[in-house]
């Protein structure tokens, strides 16, 4: 009945309420995480590098909402940006070395593999893939393991090195080289789709619903993904 009010006020009235979970609680103030050094004072540098315009509008408007939900997904953009174009690069990369090698010819087995080739890639690279491979562009993995330890350092428990259920799926992060980049895109692509895809014929056996439980393990994991966005504004400044 409350809900059903609310809802009727808010739209007749335009102006959004909602039901609290539970009585407010003054929140204990908490050291914000930080990773590496920071800069003291006012007097900072210029920039020696131009930033890409369009990717920093998203990391901004990442940083001046406190909503979880619209910074996990406005940092996840930063990194979707790229998606088509490192995929693209891949392939590239890949039929280049392929035409280049001196054994090449126009023979049909030769142009067969370059077909094969192809259909490979549209069939196999999957927006998690893409992901995967832009934090592999990007993205140093030793640094990314460095920020992994020191963030759950922070928290005082193993958040993405013990295995967990994340919206119906067992996800874990292992620090070792060659595997933490591919569970790091597998983990935040699992999130993302949680938070854009509501209908019951998305595959997977949980909804995300905006409750203050949820929210919280949302906010958890907003430290990692604008991690990654700033490595991907960086990395790619010219």
């Amino acid at each position: 009945i409350i809900d059903g009010c609310l809802f009727e006020l808010s739209y007749l009235k335009n102006i959004p309420l909602a039901l609290e979970e539970e009585w407010p609680r003054r929140q204990p103030r908490v050291r914000p995480f930080r990773f590496g050094e920071g800069i003291g004072g006012n007097q900072l540098p210029l920039p020696r590098v131009n930033y890409n315009p369009d990717i920093v509008r998203f990391y901004q408007r990442g940083m001046s909402t406190d909503d979880p939900v619209i910074q996990f997904l406005s940092f996840y953009h930063v990194l979707e940006y790229f998606f088509v174009r490192v995929a693209n690069e891949h392939l590239y990369r890949k039929l280049a070395q392929r035409i280049n090698d001196p054994k090449f010819s126009t023979s049909p087995a030769n142009l067969d593999r370059v077909i094969r080739d192809i259909l490979t890639h549209k069939r196999e690279t999957d927006e998690t893939e893409m992901l995967k491979l832009v934090l592999t562009k990007f993205v140093d993995e030793a640094e990314l393991i460095e920020f992994i330890k020191a963030y759950e350092s922070y928290l005082g428990e193993n958040l993405y090195t013990k295995r967990r259920t994340i919206f119906g799926d067992s996800v874990e992060v292992k620090l070792v080289s060659g595997h933490t980049i591919s569970n790091v895109a597998r983990r935040v692509k699992l999130i993302r789709n949680a938070l854009v895809h509501s209908s019951d014929r998305y595959e997977r056996k949980q909804r995300y619903i905006p409750t203050a439980s949820a929210e919280k393990m949302i906010r958890r994991e907003i430290p990692l993904v604008k991690f990654l966005a700033e490595r991907v504004i960086i990395g790619s400044a010219q």
